[in-house]
């Protein structure tokens, strides 16, 4: 009897090992990244163009932007998986890949920390990495946590202006429902500008008026303007508090708008930015 137990679960355990994923494309930063977080790098072949940490992501073939892929790249890597989100595309260029044979399985692309918590989670399945996954979410609700006692000192929130550059023909601020609005949230700032969604074009009347003690750009952006002292120099930002104490805070990316499995420990970082610590 032991015999035959001991044989019927190797073969369960043989089974469920052939049918794990060994080669697999990744498409979106937040997808690669919680999938190395699971502990299944290692597999990847692909990525698109979003998927820049862990490092060695970027050195891999890259199959395009995640809204804007290509087939004969998808189908080259002859993977046994593509993993994305529901905004990747376009949708043609999906179907032609699934014709070939290839599955392509999709998680929640939200930017919420719930959407975060769900794609953790739907990966984690999806990989056989159910127990890694729920250490991923244990470490991310301690960041949480500490987030709110943090917020809960915080008598006076600063007014955080976040901008999206790319060179002078791009320059918007954040509203509402967006990565960078929800970060700034946790971190216990508020958003500069509230009453629309998504983004809009950064304005010297609108941005005088937001009146931010902050502003919070991307490394990337900070680069496609020429610099930090090119900041100030941006519409309207030299009528601000924030030019006045001169308050810039730049993150990385990826960490600070992907909302993968580090997004708490970028709005800790944030915090401590906006909220210095006093030294004992």
């Amino acid at each position: 009897m032991k015999k035959s137990l001991f044989f019927t679960v190797a073969v369960v355990a043989t089974m469920a090992q052939a049918e794990a994923p060994r080669r697999l494309i990744t498409i979106s930063g937040n997808v690669s990244e919680t999938v190395c977080a699971l502990g299944y790098c290692d597999h990847i072949v692909a990525t698109d163009s979003s998927s820049l940490y862990p490092e060695k992501l970027t050195k891999l073939p890259q199959v395009g932007y995640s809204r804007a892929l290509n087939a004969e790249g998808l189908i080259s890597q002859k993977a046994d998986l593509i993993l994305t989100t529901l905004n990747a595309g376009p949708h043609g260029i999906l179907e032609k890949v699934k014709a070939t044979g290839i599955k392509i399985q999709t998680v929640d692309g939200g930017i919420t920390v719930d959407a975060a918590k769900s794609r953790i989670t739907a990966l984690g399945d999806i990989l056989g990495k159910k127990a890694e996954a729920a250490k991923v979410l244990k470490d991310l609700d301690q960041d949480l946590q500490s987030l709110q006692n943090r917020r809960m000192e915080i008598k006076a929130p600063l007014k955080v202006m976040f901008i999206y550059a790319r060179g002078a023909r791009i320059q918007q601020v954040s509203g509402e429902k967006t990565a960078a609005a929800t970060m700034i949230e946790l971190a216990g700032g508020k958003n500069a500008f509230t009453g629309f969604t998504e983004y809009k074009s950064l304005t010297p009347e609108a941005t005088v008026a937001a009146a931010p003690d902050v502003i919070l750009m991307t490394s990337d952006g900070i680069t496609s303007v020429g610099g930090r002292d090119n900041v100030w120099k941006l519409p309207g930002l030299s009528m601000t508090p924030a030019f006045l104490k001169k308050r810039l805070v730049v993150m990385e990316d990826l960490y600070l708008l992907g909302m993968g499995p580090r997004l708490g420990k970028a709005a800790l970082q944030l915090m401590d930015e906006l909220y210095p610590r006093k030294e004992s």
